[in-house]
């Protein structure tokens, strides 16, 4: 008959190997996708953006010049 001590043993194998291991593997895989989140947001980052086209002020310039040409045709 095996003793108590050494059926704890091999319990403890059978939980490390069936209930830790995947639960820890879990982890592990989870660390790393957050690493490459973090990875991915330090090289978007650091990529200059894109310049956004300003239509406002192209908009304001070309108001402006309409005006100022109104104004210069009633002098």
């Amino acid at each position: 008959m095996a003793k108590l001590s050494e059926v704890a043993t091999a319990m403890g194998i059978v939980i490390d190997k069936f209930v830790n291991t995947p639960v820890k593997n879990q982890l592990d895989r989870q660390k790393l996708e957050l690493e490459i989140v973090k990875l991915e947001s330090k090289i978007k980052d650091s990529q200059p953006e894109e310049e956004a086209e300003d239509n406002f002020m192209d908009a304001l310039n070309a108001v402006a010049d309409d005006v100022w040409e109104d104004s210069q045709e009633k002098e």
